[in-house]
């Protein structure tokens, strides 16, 4: 793995919110779920939003309702 982003995981003790695009091919959802399995959950916050993928995800508004609903809540 390139970027061993796993080995991270363990050190973040912030809320974090992880937005995936089902047709990434990019990032694969299925890399993505392996991330998030090592995170504690109640730090983490996941919506995968269905039909994009990783270059038109934030196209859709809910993308950014997403966004701005995390950072004033957390």
């Amino acid at each position: 793995d390139k970027y061993r982003s796993i080995d991270w995981v363990k050190k973040i003790d912030s809320p974090t919110l992880i937005l995936l695009a089902e047709l990434d091919f990019v990032v694969p959802v299925e890399h993505s779920e392996r991330l998030i399995e090592h995170f504690l959950e109640q730090l983490i916050t996941v919506k995968t939003f269905k039909g994009l993928g990783h270059n038109n995800i934030s196209l859709l508004p809910d993308y950014f309702l997403e966004l701005r609903k995390f950072l004033i809540t957390e």
